[in-house]
């Protein structure tokens, strides 16, 4: 077993290229890896399977100037099940990347930005007695 990682689960639909690149740069200092998920929820308005491409794009071409490893998830339709499936998703996905009961799992939608500093973040989770932690949204 080795040292704790940070995974971040980023999910996203047809959002601004530049909300996405703002995100994924405000919480890659904080992260080992990014798990990216792009698609709507089956019973959203007009749903498409993903987004326009670009915004795929944007998101690697972004953890890749920060060099931070990201997988992106385009689907190929909307998800039946909506937010409960879609969150199911990536959990999956990220057990392809993060060791069970080692690794942190970071959950966040592409309208978040994290400000806070985050240099005492591993040791904070280290210490952490619970396999949950809680973070307080501004």
């Amino acid at each position: 077993m080795g040292t704790p990682k940070v995974w971040g689960l980023l999910s996203w639909y047809d959002e601004s290229p530049s909300w996405l690149a703002e995100c994924v740069a405000s919480f890659a200092p904080a992260l080992d890896g990014l798990i990216a998920v792009d698609g709507a929820y089956a019973h959203y308005p007009d749903a498409r399977a993903s987004s326009e491409r670009v915004q795929a794009e944007t998101v690697m071409a972004t953890a890749n100037a920060l060099g931070l490893p990201a997988t992106i998830h385009r689907p190929a339709a909307p998800f039946i099940g909506d937010e409960v499936a879609k969150r199911d998703f990536m959990f999956r996905l990220s057990n392809a990347h993060a060791d069970t009961f080692t690794d942190w799992l970071w959950v966040f939608d592409a309208d978040c930005l994290l400000t806070a500093s985050t240099t005492d973040l591993r040791a904070r989770l280290a210490d952490a007695p619970t396999d949950v932690v809680e973070v307080s949204l501004w």
